[in-house]
């Protein structure tokens, strides 16, 4: 049994269980924005009962997850012809949380009969009807406008009270929050061949989703050196980006004028999100150059007064 949530529908108390697939249907789902400063809305087409349909949305990391529970039998009440089935295609429309993207959106609809009661409990099963789920990407860019706005709602007349928003207002667009990276090979060969070097962006501790990073604001710092990712991909709860080794190699030796190797190399990854918050992220990886090593290690060795 997959119990998840008990929800009210139509006086009817209902828990989700597994079962065989029932009428209805899930159609196109398309999301819009009617304000562009405002929250998203998920239009779903549902064929099935139209009625007093409950609702329920919820967040899986990227994902937008969406349950609709509605009326398995759809007939006129007492009708025995054959003009008796009510079934309709119609929209149901979910606000889409805001501060928050997604780039896959899962809708789940099951049937509820609202006669076939369980003796036992009086709770009515539910069955899995159909269950659809697509790419569709929603990237919210007005978080902390949309805090502002309701905080100002909140205000009245009271001034001190908008000022006080404003400042919040402005410390959350000014905000830099500290991601986790790591970058491979730890150990930068300056005269490989190789491609990439290849960095994992994660959360770490700030409670913030990678899928709500502007891709294409992201950036690799090397001193006062920059570069963009040839290619990044999301995996999971990171996102993965590969960068030229040549360029960074290049960077790492505009680093002096005469780099002294092995020598320790900071990367800094920066990007905003679309809300207009920033991002910054370390890593530190050891840059050798072969034979370079070499010739430092020998002449620190006749320093210290060794013989050769």
């Amino acid at each position: 049994m997959k119990s998840a949530k008990i929800v009210l529908l139509s006086a009817c108390f209902l828990v989700v269980t597994a079962g065989i697939a029932l009428a209805g249907s899930i159609g196109d789902v398309n999301a819009t924005n009617p304000d562009e400063q405002g929250p998203y809305f998920l239009n779903i087409e549902v064929t099935g009962c139209k009625g007093d349909n409950t609702v329920i949305s919820d967040s899986l990391g990227s994902t937008f997850l969406v349950q609709v529970f509605a009326h398995a039998n759809c007939v006129k009440p007492d009708c025995t012809g054959d003009d008796c089935d009510l079934t309709e295609t119609f929209t149901v429309s979910v606000e889409v949380p805001p501060c928050h993207s997604y780039d896959r959106v899962k809708v789940q609809l099951f049937n509820v009969n609202c006669e076939a009661k369980t003796p036992e409990t009086g709770l009515v099963t539910l069955e899995d009807s159909r269950i659809l789920e697509q790419k569709l990407e929603i990237r919210q860019i007005a978080c902390c406008a949309s805090i502002l706005e309701q905080c100002l709602d909140s205000c009245g007349d009271n001034e001190t009270c908008k000022q006080a928003c404003q400042d919040d207002y402005e410390e959350c667009m000014n905000e830099t929050l500290t991601l986790s990276l790591s970058c491979h090979p730890e150990t930068f060969n300056m005269k490989s061949h190789g491609n990439w070097i290849t960095c994992h962006l994660a959360g770490g501790e700030e409670n913030v989703s990678i899928n709500d990073i502007d891709y294409s604001s992201v950036v690799l710092a090397v001193g006062t050196g920059t570069m963009a990712p040839d290619w990044y991909n999301q995996e999971g709860d990171a996102l993965m980006l590969k960068f030229s080794r040549d360029q960074v190699g290049e960077l790492i030796n505009a680093l002096e004028d005469n780099p002294s190797f092995p020598m320790t190399v900071q990367l800094t990854v920066t990007g905003d999100f679309y809300d207009g918050r920033h991002f910054e992220a370390f890593d530190t990886i050891d840059a050798i150059n072969p034979g370079e090593d070499k010739k430092s290690n020998k002449g620190a060795a006749k320093g210290k007064g060794h013989k050769p």
